[in-house]
């Protein structure tokens, strides 16, 4: 449950990434294995490849979330999010997904009249006697009457509250331990509120920027092979249906003094979001106020 930070997604796809490849730098070979045909061996070669990997091993390739950040921090990839919106085709009334049930971990909040020992219990009538000093106002069918070794028993319909003959009723010829303290809880153990959610399509804008331009194509080579390698980790994280798209040089980003060349790929997908709306209030009683009528006459009956 929660709403997805996309932008953090990709970037600890991207840092995953660039980790697996300083650490298994035989990855690079197979990436950029053109390099190393007829047309390109003259002018890069093995020799441009390896130098790709000395920069992963020896340069720290920066994930930023401005591009203002760019030409600071040169050579690194930044993250913007590009656009986002509800996917209209799969929305649904109120965003209601389901109704969720947590266990409730403070027992205490349960009890509904606490500790007391009872005067007696009948087991011909079920009858359970209680002292007067005890208060049986919260108490209602149903709920739950917890002896002296802690069993329990269903509260059955006959309460009274009046002083002098306070009692209510459990089943008859039962063994509740009345001997030591007591307490009645409700039989509700658990909270309930509506899971809300909603899908979004949402397309993030990832710049490759560094002060060479053949580098800057490299990198975003790289970004390619990740996001292309690492669907998996971009669905358990998330993003599901992801998709991409590269541009160059789409953007102005008006850097003053050293020129920084950038490349941006555009990775658009779905996330899902949920979220907790209030609790829904449950009920383990209710009180009926009845108004008497007259009897009608057996003529007019």
């Amino acid at each position: 449950m929660g709403i997805h930070l996309t932008d953090l997604i990709i970037e600890a796809t991207i840092r995953d990434g660039i980790e697996y490849l300083k650490a298994n730098p035989e990855v690079v070979d197979d990436i950029f294995a053109p390099l190393t045909r007829t047309y390109n061996q003259r002018k890069y070669g093995q020799a441009e490849i390896d130098k790709i990997k000395t920069l992963l091993q020896a340069k720290n390739i920066a994930v930023v979330h401005s591009f203002h950040e760019a030409a600071a921090k040169a050579p690194c990839y930044s993250i913007q999010l590009g656009a986002e919106a509800e996917a209209k085709d799969r929305a649904h009334l109120g965003d209601f997904e389901a109704d969720v049930q947590e266990d409730i971990e403070d027992e205490d909040s349960l009890i509904r009249v606490p500790l007391f020992t009872p005067s007696a219990y009948d087991p011909v009538t079920g009858k359970v006697s209680v002292p007067d000093l005890v208060d049986l106002t919260p108490l209602h069918p149903a709920y739950i009457f917890v002896d002296a070794d802690e069993n329990e028993f269903e509260v059955k319909p006959g309460i009274s509250n009046v002083p002098g003959n306070k009692f209510f009723f459990i089943d008859k010829f039962q063994t509740p331990n009345v001997s030591d303290d007591c307490f009645i809880k409700t039989f509700l153990s658990y909270t309930q509120h509506e899971e809300k959610g909603d899908s979004s399509s949402v397309n993030i804008l990832v710049g490759v920027h560094t002060k060479e331009p053949l580098l800057t194509k490299y990198l975003y080579i790289i970004l390619k092979y990740i996001m292309k390698s690492r669907k998996n980790d971009l669905i358990r994280r998330g993003l599901v249906n992801s998709t991409f798209q590269g541009s160059d040089f789409t953007r102005d980003l008006a850097y003053q003094g050293d020129q920084v060349f950038t490349r941006f790929f555009t990775i658009s997908g779905q996330v899902d979001d949920t979220w907790a709306s209030v609790d829904v209030p449950l009920i383990d009683n209710v009180e009926i106020e009845a108004t008497p009528v007259e009897c009608p006459d057996e003529d007019e009956s």
